[in-house]
């Protein structure tokens, strides 16, 4: 059997403090092998000025979906099956303007992959406060099907190949939400 491994920070909150007290344990013991050195001092100042520097640069890669930021240590390989990439659905609305304005003269009727992207879905036709989208339930009454691909796996829904897809959205070049047309999910 699977065991059920929640997502999220909320479900590991016992373990900030624990991190908390490493963080500066870890801090102290580098400040004391430091020493009064000048040279080591300055080392340690240019290794978190480096640490602090790549994850500046990695979430300004990344915007406007740097809330999807991984750890430099963490392989790029399969990202999207080992991690939750977009779990609110933000980057439905980044979809969505960019369906608008490849067909900026046309009422667009999108459909969701599954139940968990309809949310999104709904939430960003809302946010762009447009009449242009028009959500409809299957792939069958579509024009497009907008779907967050971690949801779809979760869902088992069928998303067709990236040669088909009209955008997608990604992190850390990973898509995380994408488009395509409703007849390529028939």
């Amino acid at each position: 059997s699977r065991m059920l491994v929640y997502n999220g920070w909320r479900h590991f909150y016992f373990l900030a403090g624990p991190m908390s007290l490493l963080m500066a344990y870890g801090m102290n013991t580098l400040w004391m092998w430091a020493g009064c050195r000048k040279s080591r001092r300055s080392v340690l100042a240019v290794a978190l000025t480096v640490c602090f520097g790549l994850q500046g640069v990695g979430i300004w890669r990344n915007h406007p979906y740097q809330y999807g930021y991984y750890n430099e240590l963490v392989s790029r390989h399969n990202l999207d099956s080992r991690f939750e990439l977009d779990y609110w659905n933000l980057s439905c609305t980044n979809a969505l303007q960019s369906l608008m304005e490849q067909y900026p003269d046309r009422t667009l009727r999108v459909a969701p992959s599954d139940r968990s992207t309809r949310s999104g879905l709904i939430r960003a036709v809302a946010y762009l406060a447009t009449d242009r989208i028009t959500v409809v339930e299957t792939a069958a009454d579509a024009d497009y099907v907008l779907a967050n691909l971690m949801y779809a796996r979760i869902a088992q829904a069928t998303v067709p190949p990236e040669s088909q897809w009209i955008f997608a959205s990604r992190s850390y070049g990973v898509p995380m939400s994408v488009i395509y047309p409703a007849a390529a999910a028939q």
